[in-house]
């Protein structure tokens, strides 16, 4: 039979069954790790805001969607067709389209993950222009804001409060691995640093340290707007979708935000805004909505070569159109004149009929030139001497708190003021004054008796009565000013005529009308009773791009006088031959306006860093 082990054998088998449970004991331990890690792995993976899917930070963040359609928000109204959707990541896009086109509409579909095969890992920012508010203070709303952070400081009291209280080795164990996976992660993302960061984009955007701590319910419209754009640079998504960013922004904010989108935003970018040089400055792409065609059209390049290679192509096409048109018509005329000419003639005939088919089978379309809205102010007779003229002017809402200090300053007829300047540094101020809706606490202001002023504010879109049709709200605002007027009805018809609101657009209800149209309504307002001098606060905020240029045009036709507080760099280069730069210390004068725009820009990164 089989020899027994001898005493050496049997030690050999035991140390071995002693290694083999020592191995499974190692092993079982390293399962749990394995287990705990696990655990912890999908806490992080699931973190997120709702319809967002977290996956490795390697996969690719491009978009690529096929065959896309999309229609008005009702359903009513086709925007897209079978268009592709592609965004390339870190790319920087400008949307842009007529008025109603689906600029919003698109940017929203994305915002909310409502577009079939859009990528889900994708975190996404969208950035409105209507805003929720609350108890928080402003700071801490955008600390709030980036939800991975929210949920893993969450989730980071609670283990440590587990860690005291557990008494399980095991699940001790447990909770020390997920603690070690959260620091992990948590440096990763720098959330020690992002108090700093949050604060540092806020101090950007125009709060002061004191502002930071107010609750977001306490803040006007404007401000709000802020919080939601700090909200959306502190969470630095990987696409973020920014409609009319700069709408609600000071001319300091704005300089800043071009510069922190240029320098400090690596992800990909959608912008839809009306101020041509800050999108010329942030974007490395157009997408276009083409109305005619449905579609998205794709342009590399900024807004200008944009503008520039659609000229370029309407005039390629045009002549493409005008040589195959000029080569049919001669095919016909060949036609005509040899088709009865005998035998000789017939077979050439009927070579040029079959190139003729030909041509006709693929002829071209004469391209349309877009047309561009104009408008012109009434001009008023003239005035020789200054319109206003402040001596030593100061004022206060109280002694204790002067806005305005020593202010010296003529305008007249000649005159081009673009102001800028942080907001309530009493831009709005001196205006009220120079009307003569405020007066000085000390000095003296000179209004000539003669000259018509005329104050364009953001209220002149909101005092329209909606529910009337234009041609009604002028007969009744006016109704004094008309009295004397032989025809009012066709009086009004005409003047609204000159804004471009014609036919049709007269007679229906003024709620119907675009943004753009109600815009030109308020300025056929304004200058009704032909203004000497025109004061405008902020007028491109609702306007689209090609109002805007409308309005640049109106201007320089101008024979008045134009003052015109405004954040938009290319209006304000275009309108403007002095800058006059307001700071609770004095009024800064400034003959260029890349000078100005240098010192704004300075204050306000000085400002950033000071704090």
């Amino acid at each position: 039979g089989a020899r027994k082990p001898g005493r050496k054998g049997k030690k050999a088998q035991k140390a071995q069954r002693k290694e083999k449970k020592a191995a499974n004991v190692q092993a079982e331990k390293v399962r749990k790790v394995e287990q705990r890690r696990a655990e912890a792995d999908d806490f992080i993976k699931n973190l997120g805001p709702d319809g967002y899917i977290k996956v490795s930070d390697t996969i690719n963040k491009d978009v690529s969607v096929d065959r896309y359609c999309m229609s008005t928000p009702d359903g009513a109204t086709p925007l897209l067709s079978n268009s592709t959707l592609k965004l390339t990541y870190g790319r920087k896009y400008g949307l842009v389209g007529k008025n109603g086109s689906g600029k919003t509409t698109l940017l929203k579909n994305m915002g909310f993950y409502q577009i079939e095969d859009f990528p889900t890992h994708l975190r996404i920012f969208h950035v409105e222009q209507e805003h929720a508010f609350d108890d928080f203070t402003v700071i801490d709303a955008v600390l709030k804001a980036d939800i991975i952070r929210t949920q893993i400081l969450l989730e980071q009291v609670r283990l440590e409060e587990l860690q005291y209280t557990e008494e399980d080795e095991e699940e001790l164990g447990r909770i020390e691995t997920q603690l070690e996976q959260i620091t992990e992660h948590m440096e990763k993302l720098d959330i020690n640093g992002s108090i700093q960061r949050a604060a540092r984009i806020l101090l950007g955007l125009g709060f002061t340290p004191e502002m930071q701590k107010l609750a977001t319910r306490s803040l006007s419209g404007g401000w709000r707007m802020r919080v939601e754009l700090a909200k959306a640079l502190f969470v630095s998504p990987d696409l973020l979708l920014l409609d009319e960013p700069t709408n609600h922004l000071d001319f300091p904010a704005v300089l800043w935000l071009q510069n922190y989108l240029i320098e400090e935003f690596p992800h990909t970018l959608v912008i839809v805004s009306h101020d041509r040089t800050f999108l010329n400055s942030v974007i490395t792409n157009v997408i276009a909505l083409n109305q005619l065609t449905q579609t998205l059209d794709y342009y590399k390049g900024n807004f200008d070569q944009y503008e520039k290679l659609k000229e370029e192509l309407f005039h390629a096409a045009l002549n493409a159109y005008k040589a195959q048109h000029h080569k049919i018509t001669s095919m016909k005329e060949y036609i005509e004149k040899f088709k009865d000419k005998g035998e000789k003639q017939a077979a050439q005939v009927q070579s040029k009929l079959k190139s003729l088919k030909k041509l006709l089978d693929d002829e071209l379309k004469e391209p349309t030139e877009e047309k561009h809205f104009r408008f012109k102010f009434p001009e008023p007779d003239q005035i020789e001497q200054h319109i206003v003229q402040t001596e030593d002017v100061s004022f206060g809402y109280s002694p204790d708190k002067i806005i305005l200090e020593n202010i010296n300053l003529t305008v007249g007829m000649d005159s081009r003021i673009g102001v800028i300047g942080a907001n309530g540094v009493g831009k709005s101020t001196l205006i009220k004054l120079m009307m003569g809706m405020l007066e000085p606490s000390s000095g003296h202001i000179d209004r000539n008796r003669q000259a018509r002023i005329t104050y364009f504010t953001q209220h002149h879109y909101d005092q329209l009565d909606l529910k009337m049709n234009a041609v009604e709200y002028f007969l009744k605002k006016f109704q004094e000013d008309l009295e004397e007027t032989p025809d009012r009805t066709q009086f009004v018809r005409r003047h609204l005529g000159r804004f471009g609101i014609k036919g049709d657009r007269q007679n229906q209800k003024m709620k119907v009308l675009s943004g753009g149209q109600k815009s030109r309504v308020a300025f056929a307002v304004m200058t009704f009773k032909t203004p000497h001098f025109i004061i405008m606060d902020e007028p491109t905020n609702h306007l689209d791009l090609e109002t805007v240029d409308a309005l640049i045009d109106a201007i320089h036709t101008f024979e008045g006088g134009v003052l015109v507080i405004s954040h938009d760099q290319h209006f304000l280069e275009e309108i403007a031959d002095v800058f006059w730069s307001i700071t609770p210390e004095k009024i800064k004068r400034f003959r260029g306006f890349d000078a100005a725009k240098a010192d704004a820009l300075k204050k306000r990164i000085d400002e950033v860093h000071y704090h």
